[in-house]
């Protein structure tokens, strides 16, 4: 059977005891606990009556809803409960239920302040049930929503079972886990204008059917049916009223610069969504998901899989004899995990040093699926759709330069654009701020980072990000509302922002400057945290693209390292500057073990690289090594990875361009 339970006002509830023991419990350090609890303590409410505020109530429990810190807090207060439901589970008195053979067993499901359990309709399995709830509840302050819970028992459950199931968990309505929940969906197109409808269109009712089509692939009637009504909803009048269709769907869904209008093909939008579930189960084997559904141990092999480029399917071709028919990759490295040349030359001549710039992990990890579409790897639905085959690309050209076709970018929109050019000439900044012939917009927003406004304007803060939202919301007003902003106009809606922001803070500021008595809590200031033995290192590579090699370099300072210790070495086959950083910081960790360092922080230059080693984004050429990193970082105590400028990194540069001069020289 499954019961599905309802947590009774779940934000409202939660006991600011129970979530200071839960992150205690989860390890995290005592300070960041303290800014949390502060972060939860630290309000009030009032009343909004007739537009007014009145009172100030002081909660002594729960957390705020729309506050974005609030969704995490519950989630690892959710933790307790789900470690009680597989506890049970190791015991034997709420088992679960298996969905396909060999499949782990399921006992519960979370979602948000919703929780789907699932056990057998037995006496034994109800009262464990109850006692998790009860022993929950008492410590979170939780309480289930028996009126709003339900129970779904198998077909063969006898009716007797039933009533008795339903009397001990004191739950009385039966609901079908299979039956989708619908409701009635109603709007208005009285006052919207067609970039209105536009806009609703593309926002709310195409997203609409997005869960269900990110689970289920829909009969092509329905998507039929769900089409038809979008097409009523644009061409129709505010009373309902049917007119004609002077447009076919297939022309409405193509982008703006091909004629339509960017909506979604509804079909092709569903399988785009339904293939990220199988981009799952072969990227995380070790999912619920995937475990449920399939195995695991995928191995890739020489001549049916694509895997020496990374940015096209690449098969190797024949003649294959017989016997190398069932080949790995696994076959072209040696004992060592480094390839094998000589059988390289013997199997894939033409491929050889393409191979060889791969760089396979060398501590054994698993091999891992990428997606050629996109620069980090990973599968995105957009990318999935296909855009660019099926006519649907994204790029469309600026609504102010039409005449000239000019496409509209992000430094075109904001910085190159004679409408945004006019902007900025009208911004009194204290130096001319002058771009590249083909700048980015990264550099850009780096020569601007000290563009501040000339007195008396009162602006005494980077002025670039309030231009940069005046200007898009110019844009948008053109777009949507058919309503032009000079550029005049628009330069001094930025400044305005800017002048208001900047008062603001400085209120916020008198305020926290004024003296305060001090409290228990106020007492309790955080303390840096240090690491006396802590030893830093920085990274660097340097790389020659014509004969592939590069200069890996490193510098230790810190205890035991005066003065600082200067490490490098030449690593040949190495196919782009981001590869060389990466093997620069394995193999300084390498060094690091066999000094027996065990507090260390690694620094680099490369911001891609470090955000790839923080899980924060991936890089596909880079997944074998990053892994290796990420392995390696557990053989220290405390280990950390951090962007620094490259002005910061000179030594460890100078020590790679040296070591890549000498290798060359040779």
């Amino acid at each position: 059977m499954a019961v599905k339970t309802d947590m009774s006002k779940a934000y409202d509830r939660i006991e600011w005891k129970f979530i200071s023991d839960v992150l205690q419990q989860l390890g995290f350090h005592a300070v960041w606990i303290n800014w949390v609890m502060q972060c939860v303590t630290t309000v009030s409410y009032s009343y909004l009556i007739n537009d007014a505020a009145y009172g100030n109530v002081l909660p002594l429990r729960g957390i705020r809803q729309g506050d974005p810190l609030s969704p995490y807090v519950f989630i690892l207060c959710s933790e307790v409960l789900s470690g009680m439901c597989r506890e049970a589970a190791r015991k034997g008195t709420l088992q679960g239920i298996r969905v396909a053979r060999r499949c782990p067993r399921i006992n519960h499901l979370l979602f948000a302040d919703d929780t789907m359990f699932f056990c057998l309709a037995s006496q034994t399995s109800c009262e464990a049930l109850l006692t998790i709830l009860a022993d929950y509840g008492k410590a979170s302050g939780q309480m289930i929503n028996k009126s709003k819970s339900s129970i779904t028992f198998s077909n063969k459950t006898p009716p007797a079972v039933k009533e008795n199931v339903k009397l001990m968990l004191g739950i009385t309505k039966e609901g079908g886990l299979g039956k989708i929940r619908q409701r009635a969906v109603s709007w208005s197109t009285k006052r919207l204008s067609k970039a209105g409808k536009l806009t609703m269109l593309k926002s709310i009712l195409s997203a609409i059917p997005t869960y269900a089509m990110s689970c289920f692939q829909l009969p092509v009637n329905l998507c039929k049916r769900i089409q038809s009504v979008l097409t009523r909803f644009w061409w129709d009048d505010a009373e309902g009223n049917k007119k004609m269709c002077w447009v076919a769907w297939d022309q409405l869904t193509k982008p703006k610069d091909l004629g339509g209008l960017g909506l979604r093909d509804i079909q092709r939008f569903n399988q785009a969504l339904l293939a990220k579930l199988a981009w799952r189960i072969l990227t995380v084997p070790e999912s619920l998901f995937a475990r449920i559904l399939t195995g695991n141990g995928q191995t890739t092999r020489i001549w049916r899989d694509s895997w020496i480029s990374s940015n096209e399917v690449l098969k190797p071709r024949g003649p294959i004899k017989e016997s190398d028919l069932e080949l790995t990759v696994a076959d072209l490295l040696t004992s060592e995990l480094k390839w094998n040349k000589k059988r390289i030359y013997e199997l894939l001549p033409d491929l050889a040093m393409q191979i060889q710039c791969i760089k396979p992990s060398t501590t054994g990890a698993e091999d891992s699926y990428i997606w050629h579409q996109t620069t980090t790897g990973s599968y995105s639905t957009k990318s999935g759709s296909n855009l660019q085959k099926r006519g649907m690309v994204a790029v469309v050209n600026c609504i102010r330069c039409q005449a000239t076709q000019a496409t509209e970018t992000e430094v075109h929109c904001f910085f190159t654009c004679p409408f945004a050019k006019e902007v900025w000439d009208l911004i009194p900044l204290t130096t001319a701020v002058l771009l590249a012939a083909e700048p980015n917009f990264k550099d850009i927003v780096v020569s601007f980072r000290k563009a501040s406004c000339l007195p008396p304007s009162g602006i005494t803060l980077n002025i670039l990000p309030w231009i940069l939202w005046a200007i898009w919301t110019s844009r948008n007003t053109l777009i949507f509302e058919g309503r032009y902003l000079s550029p005049k106009e628009t330069a001094l809606k930025g400044i305005r922002l800017a002048k208001e922001w900047s008062a603001s803070q400085s209120i916020v500021n008198d305020k926290n400057n004024l003296p305060r008595k001090p409290t228990e809590r106020s007492r309790e200031r955080p303390r840096t945290i240090t690491d006396s033995n802590r030893v830093s290192c920085m990274t660097d590579a340097a790389w020659n693209k014509d004969r592939l090699t590069s200069g890996l370099g490193w510098l230790f300072s810190g205890p035991g390292f005066e003065p600082p210790l200067k490490g490098s070495v030449v690593e040949s086959s190495i196919g782009s500057p981001l590869v060389a950083e990466a093997s620069a910081i394995r193999s300084a960790l390498c060094m690091a073990i066999t000094l027996e360092i065990s507090s260390l922080e690694v620094f680099s230059d490369n911001q891609t690289l470090v955000r790839a080693i923080s899980g924060i984004t991936q890089a596909k050429e880079i997944i074998g090594i990053v892994k290796d990193i990420r392995l390696i970082s557990t053989e220290f105590a405390s280990i950390s990875f951090s962007h620094i400028s490259r002005s910061l990194n000179a030594v460890a540069d100078a020590i790679a361009k040296e070591t890549l001069r000498l290798s060359i020289s040779l």
